[in-house]
């Protein structure tokens, strides 16, 4: 880490990544709270069911990936805001 908090040697990825992670907003951008329930959706999960025991925090990397793009970056803050489940 330099000494701000930034992350050394980060790459901004591309803006299809960053735009592709803003439409899945997936469990990794958002995170879960102890005694959530997850319904599978895709593929491989698809039917499957599962509780959550313990918080699950968002991935960094995820972040990490629309961070750069502060247009996409507010896009994401107010997608996230329209959870009800993660504003307490």
């Amino acid at each position: 880490m330099n000494s701000d908090g930034t992350r050394k040697f980060i790459k901004p990825g591309s803006l299809e990544n960053a735009e592709a992670e803003l439409s899945r907003m997936s469990v990794g951008s958002t995170g879960l709270r102890s005694g959530d329930i997850l319904i599978g959706t895709h593929k491989g999960t698809k039917g499957a069911v599962l509780q959550v025991h313990n918080d699950v925090y968002p991935s960094r990397n995820i972040l990490d990936r629309i961070r750069p793009y502060p247009e996409l970056w507010a896009r994401f803050l107010l997608k996230l805001g329209e959870y009800r489940f993660l504003v307490k």
